[in-house]
């Protein structure tokens, strides 16, 4: 956490990695495997603990189970309490509950007990093994599916870490009081959380709001007369803004004032822009028939091209230095399919300066 405002450009290079190296079956594998793997390690949590229970007796156990059973609700806890925005959401739209993944968390704690609880079991090694790959799973699995940044992962596990060391040797010492104590000291801190509402602790995402960017167009009914191609109905759909419905091609214009970015020399009518980047807020149609690919291109130079993520995203480039120009910027959107041009929404078009860090 205390690092986390020198990593959110690491989050953001992960999340652009397999944002570009997705295929069009790539979410539809992953999530199915994702729950394989969460259901198959509860199933060999149980199995295990029966196992040992049968061995060893209740008492070895219940402090594992006591364990487990607090990750639940201190994951959700810690979500609300350090709240940080999805990659699956839009800034200015909703708070997200990303930091740390709960799913990790509990798979890395459910891990962590297999291991501890196969002591003396024959095969010990394969039961670690099996534990150890549905946690990595789960792990990788929810980072490519776009859900969590990457430090939402290593959060999850270190949590995961922090909890069985706190609290398994508190039960131990005190197998009643430590579990109800704890219970009630989380729901508590729940309690106040919720009651505090928005005040709690926001930790950064690489997500651009609209109170960092140096220039937010809003792709709404206003803009809708100078919007060019295949635009087609204005709308309102997400709480606090508006989109545009874009058929195939289009293109939105960007007006850039004198002194918003630094002139330079030696790009004829051009401006160096370093660290800056590009944010486009949309999605694709909810039920798509077909794969959709979208390629974004800004005052005619390449930028990217990419399957989409299911539902509202935020997509975000590095702007090359000298693309740029003051007064009037073009940011082409083209969206298709094998069968032709695809539907695609649109919401904002954003620039905003990329930490140095």
């Amino acid at each position: 956490m205390v690092w986390l405002d020198h990593l959110v450009t690491f989050d953001e290079g992960v999340w652009r990695t397999v944002l570009l190296m997705r295929g069009c079956a790539t979410d539809a594998i992953v999530d199915r495997t994702v729950d394989f793997a969460t259901g198959l390690m509860a199933v060999l949590f149980l199995v295990v603990i029966a196992l040992h229970v049968r061995a060893h007796g209740v008492r070895s156990v219940w402090p594992w189970v006591v364990t487990c059973g607090l990750g639940l609700f201190t994951s959700k806890t810690l979500k609300h309490l350090l709240t940080r925005e999805r990659p699956s959401s839009l800034p200015d739209v909703a708070l997200g509950y990303s930091f740390p993944s709960a799913h990790v968390m509990n798979s890395v704690a459910a891990m962590l007990a297999v291991i501890a609880l196969t002591h003396g079991f024959r095969r010990r090694n394969l039961w670690c093994v099996v534990a150890g790959s549905l946690a990595a799973t789960v792990t990788v699995g929810r980072v490519l599916l776009g859900r969590h940044w990457a430090c939402d992962a290593v959060g999850g596990g270190l949590a995961a870490l922090a909890l069985v060391g706190l609290v398994v040797p508190a039960v131990i010492r005190r197998p009643a009081i430590a579990p109800a104590v704890l219970a009630l000291a989380l729901a508590g801190i729940f309690s106040v959380d919720h009651w505090l509402g928005d005040t709690g602790l926001r930790l950064p995402a690489p997500l651009v709001g609209s109170s960092a960017a140096l220039i937010d167009v809003d792709v709404g009914a206003s803009l809708h007369s100078r919007l060019v191609g295949a635009w087609r109905e204005a709308a309102e759909e997400r709480p606090g803004g508006s989109l545009v419905w874009l058929e195939g091609s289009g293109t939105v214009p960007i007006d850039i004032p004198e002194g918003v970015v630094e002139s330079g020399s030696g790009v004829p009518g051009g401006l160096v822009v370093p660290h800056l980047r590009l944010a486009v807020g949309g999605r694709t149609e909810k039920s798509p028939a077909l794969c959709t690919t979208v390629a974004v291109v800004l005052n005619g130079r390449f930028l990217a091209r990419f399957v989409p993520f299911s539902g509202w995203r935020e997509y975000r480039w590095p702007i090359p230095a000298g693309l740029l120009r003051a007064g009037r910027n073009e940011v082409a959107i083209s969206a298709a399919t094998s069968a032709g041009p695809a539907r695609v929404a649109v919401t904002y078009v954003r620039i905003a300066e990329i930490s140095p860090e």
